[in-house]
C-alpha cells in the first residue's frame, strides 16, 4: 500500500510539473492537497529526491524546482578587466559589476554598443568615479532619469555608477544573472535603453531557457520592491 502511495505521488508531481519551467513546494503540496493525494512530508521528500536523481526536475534555490535541466551561465569577460582595475585599486571595497554586453545574445534587437555598470557603497562612489574617469572615457555617476535624458549617451567603454542595494547577489564583485534582470527592469527606463516589450523578450529567453536560482531571483526582487512584478514574468510573461 505503501509502495502505491508513493508511485501514485511520483505520477502526480510529474502531471503536475509538466509544461512548467518552475513551481515551488508550497504550490506543489497545495496542489497534491487539492487533488486529495495522500501523502506525508517524508514520502515527499523522498519522491522529490528521486525525482531529482533522475532528472525529472531539478533544484532552482530554496523552496523552488525547475523541469529546465541546462542551468544558466554567465560569461564574465566583458568585465574582467574592469572588475580587476577597480580591485586593484579599492581592494578592500565591495561592489557588483554587469554590462549589456553579457546577455546581448538574448536581446531581440541586438544593441551596438554596451554599458557596464558598477554598484557600490554610496559614500564610495564618488571616489569611484574620479578614478574611473582617468581611465575610461564616459562615465556617469548615478544620473537621475531627468539627467540621463539631458546627458546620457551609450559610447565605447560607457560606465554607470549605482549605489549597491544590500544582499544584492554577486560573486566575487561580479553580479549574477538573478541581480542583472533585476537591475535591467530599472534601468531600462532610468536610462531609456530598452522598452518594456524588449525587456520581457530578454528575461524570457533568460529564465524560461535556461534554469535559475528563482529563490535569489526573488528575495532580492523583494528587496527592490518588485517581486510581484518578478513573479507575473515567470508565471504569465508579459
Amino acid at each position: 500500500m505503501k509502495g502505491q502511495r508513493i508511485k501514485s505521488l511520483r505520477q502526480h508531481i510529474i502531471k503536475f510539473a509538466a509544461g512548467i519551467q518552475y513551481f515551488s513546494i508550497s504550490e506543489l503540496r497545495k496542489d497534491i492537497d487539492q487533488a486529495g493525494v495522500s501523502y506525508t512530508s517524508s514520502s515527499l521528500k523522498q519522491t522529490l529526491y528521486s525525482l531529482k536523481k533522475n532528472g525529472h526536475i531539478h533544484n532552482s534555490g530554496r523552496g523552488w524546482y525547475s523541469t529546465i535541466s541546462e542551468p544558466f551561465h554567465l560569461n564574465t569577460e566583458a568585465i574582467t578587466g574592469t572588475v580587476s582595475l577597480l580591485k586593484t585599486h579599492f581592494p578592500s571595497l565591495p561592489f557588483a559589476c554587469w554590462s549589456t554586453q553579457q546577455i546581448a545574445s538574448y536581446f531581440h534587437h541586438l544593441p551596438g554598443k554596451f554599458i557596464t555598470f558598477i554598484d557600490a557603497e554610496n559614500a564610495a562612489l564618488p571616489s569611484v568615479y574620479d578614478f574611473l574617469i582617468e581611465h575610461y572615457s564616459n562615465v556617469y555617476l548615478n544620473p537621475t532619469p531627468n539627467e540621463a535624458r539631458k546627458n546620457f549617451r551609450i559610447m565605447d567603454d560607457t560606465l554607470v555608477l549605482r549605489p549597491a542595494v544590500s544582499e544584492e547577489p554577486r560573486k566575487d564583485r561580479f553580479a549574477l544573472i538573478e541581480k542583472i534582470l533585476v537591475d535591467l527592469y530599472f534601468e531600462k527606463e532610468r536610462l531609456d535603453i530598452i522598452d518594456g516589450w524588449e525587456y520581457g523578450r530578454i528575461f524570457e529567453n533568460v529564465a524560461k531557457h535556461f534554469r535559475i536560482e528563482i529563490a535569489v531571483l526573488l528575495r532580492y526582487a523583494q528587496r527592490r520592491k518588485i517581486r510581484p512584478v518578478i513573479i507575473k514574468m515567470l508565471t504569465n510573461g508579459t
